[in-house]
């Protein structure tokens, strides 16, 4: 999810892969691309993040809940489908 400050993400790590590997990929490519489309140059992410680990559906449903519920929280819409800059795969019931 896309906010105006920040994003959220979950990912699923793949064999071999780490955290640092996978999101310092993201972030280079990201930045790149949006450095383009804005014409700039230069650092664009913050050089750090925080991260959860998963442990099972029911903390996974919990973080998924909290991501779709963060721009009614910052007072960007008035519900969680208004909002257009998501994207999960998972379904949620509101």
């Amino acid at each position: 999810m896309i906010m105006p400050d920040h994003v959220h993400s979950i990912i699923k790590l793949g064999i071999g892969q780490t955290l640092p590997k996978v999101l310092h990929s993201l972030k280079l490519f990201t930045a790149r691309e949006i450095n383009k489309c804005l014409s700039r140059r230069g650092k664009f992410w913050q050089a750090e993040y925080r991260d959860w680990a998963v442990r099972d559906e029911a903390a996974l449903n919990k973080m998924i809940s909290y991501c779709y519920a963060n721009p009614v929280r910052k007072g960007l819409v008035k519900t969680a489908r208004d909002y257009p800059y998501w994207r999960c795969k998972y379904e949620m019931e509101w």
